[in-house]
């Protein structure tokens, strides 16, 4: 003799959307900290550039944009001056603030990423 067990349960389609925004809510964190990193390599590159100053023209045009689009994002980093370039790379690398600054700061775009999905 077969057993049959029937039984009704609720709330599935609760839980559903429930996990479907903690998604959200979780790319959205990410996003943020994404633009929140673009803004503190834009900062410590103005403030820590190595050279001295003639015009503020170069320190002023450096950059660091994040920009988000509906698969995640990325962060352009960069010099507006026309010669970003010789800052950079002229002198051995001595006044170079670019890929110094992402560097030094990378990992702490990891912890903000990671604080933003596990949160």
């Amino acid at each position: 003799m077969p057993i049959q067990v029937t039984t009704k349960i609720s709330g599935i389609e609760e839980t559903r959307n429930a996990l479907a925004g903690w998604g959200r809510i979780r790319t959205e964190r990410a996003k943020q900290a994404l633009v929140d990193w673009a803004n503190l390599v834009q900062q410590e590159m103005q403030q820590g550039a190595p050279w001295q100053d003639r015009t503020g023209y170069a320190r002023g045009n450096l950059y660091a944009t994040a920009r988000i689009h509906s698969k995640g994002g990325t962060v352009e980093v960069g010099g507006r001056a026309a010669y970003q370039l010789y800052l950079e790379f002229g002198h051995a690398g001595r006044f170079a603030i670019i890929l110094p600054t992402v560097r030094r700061l990378e990992g702490q775009l990891n912890q903000m990423l990671n604080a933003a999905i596990s949160s």
